[in-house]
């Protein structure tokens, strides 16, 4: 990643995963080992569980590659709507595709076994959280893609703006003595040396 050439006094940074242990990988190598896992299993009824915003850019692709709808439910249907991401590519209408999204906070709700009691099914979750939402059962598959930068994508980024400060997203209750140690060493290591200018210290910008 190239260094920018302006200069950053505050870097507001999405530190969710500001912690080693959570090194998954890029987007485009999990979003392959996701086509692997739904190319394996084509035959099969697909509950792909996620939050409720976020990962379009996952069931657009998906859509494309498998050239088939997404079944939705409708808040999320709503939301595709609003932000028009091809609305056309989603249904709510469970027999019209094989490919399901359901809610992450709704997997306690399904169990896999009564699933493929009703047709061959598999479970596949979506999250970056390594310490989550793990089991060891038949048909259920964990996918590390997450919409946030990993601690190795976040060095690189911290690096290449090299602000005078950086100001952490996700509050201090979080914290954990491995992120608070990553986030020390990214301040150390890249925050430029020098006062920051405040809104005050700036010209004042007349109209014309």
């Amino acid at each position: 990643m190239k260094g920018i050439t302006v200069d950053v006094d505050y870097l507001h940074l999405d530190n969710t995963f500001a912690n080693p242990e959570y090194d998954f990988p890029s987007r485009e190598e999990a979003y392959a080992s996701l086509v692997k896992i739904v190319k394996n299993h084509i035959d099969h009824r697909i509950f792909v569980f996620s939050y409720s915003l976020g990962k379009e850019e996952v069931l657009l692709l998906l859509a494309d590659d498998f050239n088939c709808k997404i079944v939705v439910d409708e808040e999320r249907m709503n939301k595709v709507k609003l932000m028009n991401l091809r609305p056309e590519l989603f249904t709510t209408d469970p027999n019209a595709s094989k490919i399901h999204v359901k809610q992450i906070r709704e997997l306690s709700h399904f169990n896999i076994n009564e699933c493929n009691k009703e047709m061959p099914t598999i479970f596949i979750i979506l999250t970056g959280w390594n310490d989550k939402y793990n089991k060891n059962l038949p048909f259920y598959f964990k996918v590390p893609y997450s919409s946030h930068s990993n601690y190795r994508e976040l060095e690189r980024f911290v690096k290449a703006v090299n602000p005078r400060k950086i100001i952490y997203n996700v509050h201090e209750r979080n914290d954990t003595k491995k992120r608070h140690e990553f986030q020390t060493y990214l301040a150390r290591e890249y925050e430029r040396k020098g006062p920051v200018v405040t809104a005050s210290a700036l010209p004042l910008q007349r109209p014309p």
